[in-house]
């Protein structure tokens, strides 16, 4: 949450902090929290699994980001978080989002009500942000190799899945 703090010489700090001394010791740490952040931003308490770690009322209070007029402030924590993750871990946060919290909308688990329409407006933001593209799939203006056409793009998204499965089925 001090990502989105006003004093800039603090938020250089966390972000130096997050990026040279907690990312070095745990690569993994934004894509393992990153579903757990949406639910607990919003305030949104009715999942079996996700953000159910006990608080006082002044604990949610002061960490809350919940409501439109936090909205903003969301966005930054999540696209630093994107991007500072590899392409691998990108990969697997989509399907999570995908799998926890849209597909936990379609079979009934998550309710649709006011509680949880705005973390599922911020899911379907992300989804469609630039910051959860893969970088293999970004086109880049000076790079002329870079594919054009959406076969080439499926190919390469391809070779980038399989890269993902393969180092997850060597790690066990």
């Amino acid at each position: 949450q001090c990502l989105t703090e006003k004093d800039e010489e603090m938020r250089e700090m966390v972000i130096f902090y997050i990026t040279e001394r907690l990312l070095k010791r745990f690569p993994k740490i934004l894509c393992q929290h990153f579903i757990e952040c949406i639910f607990h931003y919003n305030c949104y308490e009715d999942h079996e699994t996700y953000n159910r770690f006990s608080q006082s009322n002044l604990e949610k209070e002061v960490f809350s980001l919940a409501g439109r007029e936090h909205s903003h402030e969301r966005h930054i924590i999540y696209h630093f978080m994107l991007d500072h993750m590899p392409d691998d871990q990108r990969f697997m946060t989509t399907q999570r989002l995908c799998q926890d919290v849209l597909g936990a909308v379609v079979d009934g688990r998550i309710k649709l009500n006011k509680s949880s329409m705005p973390m599922l407006e911020d899911t379907l933001t992300i989804l469609r942000s630039d910051e959860i593209k893969l970088a293999s799939l970004k086109s880049r203006p000076e790079d002329t190799d870079q594919p054009t056409d959406q076969a080439e793009q499926a190919v390469m998204a391809g070779m980038v899945i399989k890269k993902t499965i393969i180092s997850q089925v060597s790690g066990v």
